[in-house]
């Protein structure tokens, strides 16, 4: 008994840890279950919350800003994956365009847990840096965090935190298999197309097209899109520092239930 209030208490501990303040934003750490189980994978979000009127940026910020990056201190044997971001929004100002999201945002990472774990309570941190900008200046952030779970073989209980970060994840873009990509130059511009799987294949009322990198596209025009015949194209201007794109280019696509992240080879003799 008294061993099940301890890990209870413990559970309850590490997800009300209080956020930590930097510049103009507040991170903390959290996760949508109570305990740490053995071998299984464990799903944490930084929280990151922005002041009013002030927003963080994407893994490609744009033509400004700076994305947002966390680096991993944790036990032996576990492993951190890479840092998976949702869809941004598209911020345009002083002549700039910009992909990052206002006020709160949770970015998640996916940690492998080591079938046996040594203690009762495992500490994870994590350095985190961001830069969040308003319509008139940036400050950047940086703060220490961790979050201590329970150790506990049975199936863990959701967090406080749980039915929120089950909508937060639907925001982050998923591979999709069964899709044909097609990348080709067309003069000034790129021409993608994509050919989905049947169930996916109605257009989209209010499509999104976020390029991962920054060399690929320019920014100041918006894509432009077209249905055609089981998918659909988009063409975006070729940005001018293209001689720098490196092969494979990705993209994320979104405005149906659940965007999509995809991968291409580009022929292009100018590209790396």
């Amino acid at each position: 008994m008294k061993l099940t209030l301890l890990i209870l208490l413990f559970g309850a501990l590490a997800v009300q840890a209080r956020p930590v303040r930097s510049g103009k934003a507040e991170a903390e750490l959290v996760s949508d279950v109570r305990t740490i189980q053995p071998g299984h994978t464990l799903i944490v979000a930084l929280r990151l919350k922005a002041n009013p009127n002030w927003h963080t940026y994407w893994s490609n910020p744009g033509e400004s800003g700076m994305p947002t990056t966390i680096k991993w201190t944790l036990p032996n044997g576990f492993r951190a994956g890479a840092l998976q971001f949702p869809v941004p929004h598209r911020f345009e100002g002083s002549g700039l365009v910009g992909f990052g999201y206002e006020e709160e945002v949770f970015l998640f990472t996916e940690i492998t847990v080591p079938e046996k774990l040594a203690g009762n309570q495992i500490t994870l941190s994590a350095r985190a840096s961001w830069l969040a900008c308003d319509p008139a200046q940036c400050l950047p952030g940086r703060v220490q965090l961790s979050l201590t779970l329970p150790v506990a073989t049975a199936d863990p209980k959701p967090s406080k935190w749980s039915r929120i970060l089950t909508s937060a994840r639907k925001k982050i873009p998923h591979e999709l298999a069964g899709a044909t990509v097609k990348v080709v130059q067309e003069n000034a511009n790129w021409l993608i197309t994509l050919q989905l799987p049947k169930k996916l294949q109605p257009f989209p009322s209010a499509p999104q097209f976020f390029p991962e990198n920054s060399k690929f596209a320019d920014l100041k025009s918006p894509p432009q899109f077209k249905e055609i015949k089981g998918g659909f194209e988009i063409r975006v201007p070729i940005s001018e520092d293209v001689a720098e794109l490196e092969n494979p280019v990705r993209f994320l696509f979104a405005g149906m239930e659940r965007p999509l992240l995809f991968s291409a080879k580009v022929a292009a003799t100018k590209l790396k």
